[in-house]
């Protein structure tokens, strides 16, 4: 079925290939439920979607394409998901959910009757660089806030966090950790950058930490979120905050079960409200058609051109590469990659692509689709580690000294809730780091190609929003290429693209409330 003695591979060698891919990607386990729940999302079900959605993913690869390419949720399309849809536009998560289907159903369209190639040809190169260095610096962003490296600060917005706190100090304990085994291109530096994390933060702070309260923040009891929610919105009720004396705060904690066994190992519930979750209905209804389709088309746009990249850079180290550098049953891979995120999205989590991670199983000898079967397996084996997923993506607790009772951490006078993640924070930013090589390949010494590169990655930045980063960079690359003669080199969809976002911003300015 799989051809191994074409393709100069044994069961062993595909064996092994399968383990070391998952071992490469297998933090995103960790990373997901804690990202996706900042939308609101369970993270039991958003666990479970993951493990299961992933694995199927890899079955169709395999049996459909028979490449050894495994697939799981994107890092940066879940940040999008979370901190642009839900959190920047205020899509509910299974609105979300909805329009990462219908991203889903688009893709599978374009894989099967071949459009990829015009899509693919039509975007510069350098913008496709710079949105991923964009969205690695977000996510790196992100990583230095889950740690507390970065705070609030009312003047300049944002600056330097508390360094001496038990958060900091963990979570710069774990990026050297980190740091130290990506740099001797340890496999599976990013796993055991997390478990190593998760021993230093659950031994240091088993019997609670002081508790450094950054700037813009307070502590209130768990009890009285309801209460600050409708103070918050003018309400005659008020809550008054704990001191940060009488915090104290736990890194990591283990799931209460009978045995040490049980703490780490057991299988989670069945997703109950991510299952069938979506909204398309909502969707529709609460959203201008111009934030939707926007949506949707950005969901699309970074999951085709992850994809191809990844197929195409894999497959290169792979040798799967015909003599005209085409990559043949590509139709399938896409397709198999388009079917895992429709699958994703009813399950409840946000969109499956193939993983350049890849790459380590491809560079062990992983060759065929056995390679994906044996990454699938794993993943769902995976789900036995609930538990321990659940401990890392719970994030730090807070307690009050003496009595034990259950503290958040809110943002200054509302009910929003602030969670420090020590644990998968350091692996945050390293995935910046990895995202950021990218950065070379922008061809810095035309200024019609770099301005626009630049303005896609810091305005990605400090907007907190991908879909501005990527609007500006298609607005200014057809200004400037119509400024500089060379209107030609366009294609005609970069046109499009460039009026659809200059009319999405005219419609935000024209439907504001007054």
């Amino acid at each position: 079925m799989f051809q191994l003695r074409e393709h100069g591979t044994t069961v062993l060698t595909e064996v092994r290939g399968g383990l070391v891919t998952f071992l490469t990607l297998s933090y995103i386990l960790f990373v997901q439920p804690a990202i996706l729940s900042a939308a609101g999302m369970p993270q039991n079900d958003v666990f479970v979607a993951t493990c299961v959605a992933s694995a199927i993913g890899c079955f169709l690869m395999a049996f459909l394409a028979n490449y050894p390419i495994a697939l799981a949720p994107a890092m940066g399309h879940n940040i999008f998901f979370v901190f642009t849809v839900c959190l920047g536009m205020h899509f509910a998560w299974q609105e979300a959910l909805a329009a990462t289907l219908f991203s889903g159903v688009v893709f599978m369209f374009v894989s099967l009757f071949g459009l990829r190639e015009a899509v693919m040809n039509a975007v510069p190169e350098g913008l496709k660089y710079a949105i991923a260095v964009g969205i690695g610096l977000l996510i790196a962003f992100v990583g230095l806030q889950y740690g507390g490296l970065v705070q609030k600060d009312p003047a300049m917005l944002v600056k330097l966090g508390d360094l001496t706190s038990p958060v900091a100090l963990v979570v710069l304990a774990g990026i050297g950790l980190v740091a130290v085994l990506a740099a001797v291109r340890f496999k599976g530096a990013v796993l055991v950058g997390i478990i190593g994390t998760l021993i230093l933060a659950w031994a240091v702070s088993a019997g609670g930490l002081p508790y450094h309260q950054p700037e813009g923040l307070e502590v209130i009891p768990a009890s009285q979120l309801e209460v600050r929610a409708r103070a918050a919105k003018g309400q005659p009720e008020s809550v008054t905050p704990v001191p940060p004396g009488d915090v104290r705060i736990i890194l990591a904690e283990p799931k209460h079960a009978d045995s040490l066994i049980q703490r780490v190992i057991s299988l989670p519930d069945w997703p109950s409200k991510t299952l069938l979750g979506i909204d398309p209905v909502g969707l529709v209804r609460h959203h201008r058609p111009v934030d939707v389709l926007l949506v949707v088309f950005i969901i699309f746009f970074l999951a085709l051109f992850d994809t191809v990249g990844t197929l195409i850079g894999v497959g290169e180290r792979a040798g799967l590469l015909d003599a005209q550098g085409r990559l043949p049953r590509a139709t399938q891979a896409l397709f198999s990659d388009a079917a895992g995120t429709v699958v994703g999205s009813l399950l409840g989590t946000s969109t499956i692509t193939a993983y350049v991670e890849s790459a380590a199983g491809v560079a062990s000898g992983a060759r065929t689709g056995l390679a994906s079967i044996v990454t699938g397996v794993l993943l769902l084996a995976s789900l036995a580690l609930a538990p321990l997923v659940q401990m890392v993506g719970a994030g730090a607790h807070l307690v009050r000294v003496g009595t034990g009772e259950d503290l958040v951490q809110v943002a200054a006078g509302s009910a929003t809730v602030v969670t420090f993640y020590p644990v998968i924070a350091p692996v945050l930013v390293l995935v910046g780091v990895i995202m950021m090589g990218s950065v070379r390949r922008i061809p810095w010494d035309d200024y019609a190609e770099a301005i626009p590169a630049f303005l896609t990655i810091v305005v990605m930045q400090f907007s907190l929003s991908i879909t501005d980063g990527i609007a500006w960079g298609f607005i200014s690359y057809a200004i400037l290429k119509v400024a500089t003669r060379r209107a030609r080199d366009m294609h005609w969809l970069v046109w499009l693209f460039a009026v659809l976002f200059i009319a999405q911003y005219v419609a935000r300015a024209l439907l504001r409330p007054a």
